[in-house]
Formats: C-alpha cells, sequence, structure tokens
C-alpha cells in the first residue's frame, strides 16, 4: 500500500492510510511538523529519522499529520501552511548529518480539500554513502517498531560494506582507464598496418551492475557506461568482422585494411572522449584518483 514513488502519494491515500489505523512502519513515518529552532528534542528525532532511512531500506516522511491515533483521520490531518518554505526548512535541520543525505521532496506538496494547508512528503532513498551519522554522532537504522541505534557489530559491518562499494568503485575507475588506453592504441594510421587489441565489455558489465546502487544518483555517468559498453561491443563485432575478411584468399587486402582502420579510429576516438567524461566524473563525485600516475 505504500508507494514506492512521489509521484504515487496523493491526498486519499493518505487519507486512507490513516483511517485505516496504518502505524509507522520501516518505510513511513508521520511528523506533524518542521521542529521549531529550539525545539531540540524534535530536532534530534529528525535527525534520528532520516539517518535511519539513509542507512537502511529508504523511506518517506508525511510532514502535516498529528502524531495521536485516538483522532479520528480528518483531525490528524492538519496540514502545513503553504506559505512555509519547506525544503529549506528541512534542509536546516538536517545540515549535521555526515555525511549529507540526499533527499527529495514532493513538488508541488499535496492541497488538503477544504483546508488552507498542505502535506509536504519527503523521499529519502537507501543512500549508496551510508552509513550517516546524526550531529550528536549517533548511528540510526530503521525498523517496524521506529528508529533503533546501531550497535557496534552493526556500524563495522555498515563500514566494511561501504568499502566494499569504494573498492568496486575503484575497479570501475581502473577499467576505464584500460580501456581509455587500449582504444588509444587501436587507431593506426598508414597503410598495410592493422590493430590486434580488443576490448572486454565483460567486465565494464560486471562492475555496472556492482556499483549500480552507489552510482544510482549520477543519471549522466550511467548513460555514459551505458554508451561506453555499447561502443566497445561494436569496436569487438566490427573486428570479429574484420578478423574474417582477412582469411579470405583475396589478392589484395589494403582497401579492407583501411576501411577497418578508419572506421575503428572515428568509434574509438568518441569512445575515448565518453571514458575522459566517466573518469571526470567518477574523479569529481566520489574522489577517484588514476593509480598509475
Amino acid at each position: 500500500m505504500i508507494p514506492n514513488n512521489l509521484n504515487e502519494w496523493s491526498f486519499p491515500l493518505i487519507e486512507k492510510l490513516i483511517q485505516e489505523g496504518i502505524f509507522e512502519t520501516d518505510r513511513l513515518d508521520f511528523k506533524e511538523d518542521i521542529p521549531h529552532v529550539n525545539n531540540n528534542s524534535g530536532k534530534e528525532k529528525l535527525e534520528n529519522s532520516v539517518c535511519a532511512f539513509a542507512n537502511t531500506e529508504g523511506g518517506f516522511l508525511i510532514f502535516g499529520i498529528k502524531d495521536d491515533r485516538a483522532q479520528e483521520a480528518h483531525d490528524r490531518i492538519i496540514g502545513i501552511e503553504p506559505q512555509k518554505d519547506f525544503p529549506r526548512e528541512f534542509g536546516d535541520k538536517t545540515v549535521n548529518i555526515q555525511p549529507h543525505v540526499y533527499y527529495d521532496f514532493l513538488n508541488p506538496p499535496i492541497k488538503i480539500p477544504n483546508k488552507d494547508s498542505v502535506i509536504h512528503i519527503i523521499k529519502i532513498p537507501q543512500s549508496p554513502e551510508r552509513p550517516h551519522l546524526t550531529g550528536r554522532k549517533e548511528f540510526y537504522y530503521r525498523t517496524n517498531k521506529g528508529n533503533m541505534q546501531m550497535d557496534y557489530q552493526q556500524i563495522k559491518d555498515s563500514f566494511l560494506n561501504e568499502e566494499q562499494r569504494r573498492q568496486k568503485l575503484r575497479l570501475l575507475f581502473i577499467e576505464l582507464v584500460s580501456n581509455k588506453e587500449q582504444a588509444g592504441s587501436m587507431i593506426i594510421e598508414g597503410d598495410g598496418n592493422y590493430s590486434l587489441i580488443t576490448l572486454d565489455s565483460q567486465v565494464l558489465q560486471t562492475l555496472l551492475v556492482d556499483t549500480y546502487q552507489t552510482i544510482t544518483k549520477e543519471e549522466e555517468l550511467i548513460r555514459l557506461l551505458i554508451t561506453i559498453r555499447e561502443k566497445i561491443m561494436i569496436i569487438n563485432n566490427k573486428t570479429g568482422i574484420f578478423y574474417s575478411q582477412m582469411s579470405l584468399p583475396l589478392l589484395s587486402k589494403t582497401d579492407i585494411v583501411n576501411e577497418h582502420n578508419k572506421f575503428i579510429k572515428k568509434v574509438a576516438t568518441g569512445l575515448i572522449e565518453l571514458i575522459e567524461r566517466a573518469l571526470k566524473i567518477l574523479s569529481d563525485k566520489f574522489g577517484l584518483t588514476d593509480p598509475f600516475k
């Protein structure tokens, strides 16, 4: 019943959840409002929820709902004044979380019928940079009973998993550097000579799958990696055809070699440009550098 996407939320759905007495779950948390600047307890609870969702499976924060299950649904749905700069206030109240948690919000918010107020919905996905800690240096995870503080073993395991994710990114970076160098070696100038190099797309495919969760917010990077893989396959397919042609008992193979080199130069040059763009994103967003320099 709980949606997976922000645009699937609606007032009738929220009203139905409250009418049916749905409890807060491992993916859902009701909040009455953004805590006041002097409400330290409220700010701490908000930090706990944000970190807990980011450190576990992600979830939604629904703002504008009173936490009083004894009341009727229409009394619990009080909303928030539409003039409030809600996204900015939410960001201000969670600024001390480390590392910063990515979140998205429903824009525009949900208008409450017959009221001059709205419901704000924040989506916090599972974070590729987990674990996150609150401004009080505490780690939380989410269960169907609410936010729970991590114990030592959970924190340790989470950091080990983070290091494994980082290691996969490093391997992806190295594989791209290797493909860039090999693609450059395939560009042959002059008559009669040709490259015997082929590129490995399987390793890149495996690393793309292994790192997808970590790079899921970097849509441009994902598109680049998919295109790079496709161009590698094009080069390999053309090289296979070229080798077949060279094995035929033709009198002169000069034209075949020249045509092949011209094609490889064009595709390999484009491939190198794509790889350089992908490497820059990995460097800028994840701090990766070429270990061979």
